[in-house]
């Protein structure tokens, strides 16, 4: 579709090759017009390549058109340049523009401006577009995305636009899918490094520091890079959270086995002393190796953790596992009978708190309003739990409730500590709404 064409000289040398170019194009009638056709153009550098978009708004898809680009630094000297040529008598011409990838790994640092004119296949000049860029100081590092089983794995980094009068180093940390930390740091911008890995999934972050010059031991940020990579198959992947007394559960094999047709989990909790409070089980998609899942977490206040293991339909060995720790403390839940009436009449609200605290005091004060703002009704429940019948009359309306907690000080004085507060929205009675 385009061919690109590299020049040493001036910009306006492009022109000159143009010139010939189209000169050899004696035998294609001109179809482009000058009227319409406009020259859009982006360009993006990021860590030592630009990505180039050129389009043309307005093209006839049927016309040949030619644009001459290149990139010029601060002093105006051409550092890339060539000729794209599109051809509207191509059996799929596909759309008039280009995109294409530049690699600007030896740029310095500073600005930088791309010129493009685009010309139809007279000769004659249709639009020109000017864009400016900023190569900045990058840092990139290269590791495999997958290993098949455990071992070494080395980190390979890179830079560019690098101050050679400049001192640098580069600080790395590598996560592992418990959360587990290793750090270290390498002199210089570029360089190496080999560590032995388990199966697993980790997480590997880079980054690079410049030495400030009226400060000793003063390190500027330059650049970051992130990557995550696998070792080992059958790996499995989770996201788990918690909230108001139900925990989700979302849990994945990365690289299955091809020859295993349905995987499973098994799952529990322990509590803060390690004794098992729950379980269950959930067998995977087929074909889709994951699962989703939530189930009722109405624990006692306290930390717990949540384990889930990783089997196979062809075996009963543990495959893979992945654990989390998380907190239950008290949250108030609010439920309704109904959200939809279509006359006046009752509705019950229900209220119940999660991650209670067997020691403690609760009062629930809640509060009836209605879509205008108004305070319908309000009370209060010396409990934990409790319900209460409201009559309402056509309306939109809402339930707010907060939670208290009896605090005593060793003086035997106490008083009435906020711990949670939530909404209840949607209530409507009545025909239809807006």
């Amino acid at each position: 579709m385009f061919s690109t064409e590299k020049s040493e000289n001036r910009f306006r040398t492009i022109l000159l090759t143009i010139a010939l170019l189209l000169s050899a194009i004696v035998m294609v009638p001109n179809t482009a017009s000058a009227e319409y056709e406009r020259l859009e153009v982006n360009v993006d550098a990021y860590k030592g390549n630009l990505h180039v978009n050129i389009w043309i708004d307005g093209a006839d898809h049927s016309s040949n058109y030619t644009t001459g680009w290149a990139v010029t630094d601060e002093n105006d000297t051409i550092r890339d340049s060539g000729v794209l040529h599109y051809d509207g008598s191509d059996e799929n011409p596909g759309e008039p523009g280009w995109w294409f990838g530049l690699d600007i790994s030896d740029y310095a640092k500073g600005e930088y401006v791309f010129t493009v004119e685009l010309y139809d296949d007279s000769g004659s000049m249709l639009d020109d577009s000017q864009e400016t860029f900023w190569v900045k100081t990058w840092l990139d590092v290269k590791v495999p995305h997958h290993l098949e089983e455990a071992g070494n794995v080395t980190a390979v980094f890179t830079s560019g636009a690098i101050d050679p009068n400049s001192t640098y180093r580069i600080d790395w940390e590598l996560y592992d899918q418990n959360g587990e930390i290793e750090v270290g740091n390498i002199s210089g911008s570029e360089g190496n490094m080999t560590f032995y890995l388990e199966e697993g999934s980790y997480d590997f972050q880079a980054t690079l520091y410049r030495k400030e010059d009226a400060c000793q031991d003063c390190w500027e940020h330059e650049d970051s890079v992130w990557r995550e990579f696998n070792v080992g198959s059958e790996i499995m992947e989770l996201w788990f959270e918690y909230y108001r007394g139900e925990a989700w559960v979302d849990a994945w094999v990365q690289f299955p086995d091809e020859n295993v047709t349905t995987y499973y989990v098994v799952w529990n909790i322990t509590n803060s002393m390690g004794a098992e409070i729950d379980n269950g089980s959930e067998e995977m998609w087929e074909h889709e190796n994951s699962v989703n899942f939530n189930f009722n977490a109405l624990y006692p206040e306290g930390t717990y953790n949540f384990n889930i293991e990783l089997y196979s339909n062809q075996t009963n060995i543990t495959l893979n596992s992945q654990s989390r720790d998380f907190d239950v403390w008290p949250q108030l839940v609010i439920s309704a009978s109904t959200h939809y009436l279509e006359e006046p009449g009752n509705i019950t609200f229900e209220f119940l708190v999660t991650g209670l605290n067997s020691t403690h005091e609760y009062i629930i004060n809640w509060t009836l309003g209605d879509d205008d703002g108004y305070e319908v009704d309000n009370g209060q429940l010396y409990d934990s739990e409790g319900n209460i019948t409201i009559y309402l009359d056509d309306g939109d309306y809402y339930l707010d409730g907060q939670l208290y907690t009896n605090y005593s000080y060793e003086n035997n004085e106490s008083y009435w500590e906020h711990l949670d507060g939530t909404s209840l929205h949607g209530i409507h009675v009545g025909g239809a709404s807006l």
